[in-house]
C-alpha cells in the first residue's frame, strides 16, 4: 500500500508538468507555423505534405512495433517457462543427477531464440 501510494504522489506531481510543457510545445509550434505561413503561404503546402507523410509513417511503425514484440514475447516464451519449470524442480533435478541434460535442453532453446534474433551490428 505504501509503495503504490508513493507511486501516485508521483504520478500526481509530474502529470501536471508534463501536461504544461507539452502545452507549451504544442503552441510554440502552432505559433511558429501560423507565423511562417503569414510570410509564405506555399509553406502550408509543404506542412500539408510532410504531415501526410509523418502519419502515414507512424501508422507503419506503430503496426509493425507491435507485431515485433509480439512476436518477441512468442519467441522468449518457451525459454522462460523452461527456466521456471527448472527453479521449480530444482532439488528433484540435482536428486536424480540431470544437470546435463537440462543444460542441454536449455542450450536448444537458447540457440533456437538466436536464430530467431537478427545481428544488427552487421548492419554498422
Amino acid at each position: 500500500m505504501n509503495r503504490f501510494s508513493k507511486d501516485m504522489g508521483a504520478v500526481d506531481e509530474l502529470l501536471p508538468k508534463a501536461f504544461l510543457d507539452a502545452a507549451q510545445q504544442l503552441l510554440v509550434m502552432a505559433g511558429a507555423v501560423i507565423l511562417a505561413s503569414t510570410v509564405n503561404p506555399m509553406f502550408l503546402a509543404v506542412v500539408a505534405v510532410l504531415a501526410c507523410i509523418f502519419y502515414f509513417l507512424r501508422k507503419v511503425y506503430l503496426k509493425s512495433s507491435k507485431n515485433i514484440k509480439r512476436f518477441e514475447g512468442i519467441t522468449r516464451s518457451p525459454v522462460f517457462t523452461h527456466l521456471g519449470a527448472t527453479l521449480a524442480g530444482l532439488p528433484t533435478i540435482r536428486a536424480s543427477q540431470a544437470q546435463n541434460v537440462i543444460q542441454d535442453e536449455f542450450d536448444k532453446l537458447l540457440a533456437s531464440l538466436r536464430l530467431c534474433r537478427p545481428n544488427l551490428s552487421r548492419l554498422k
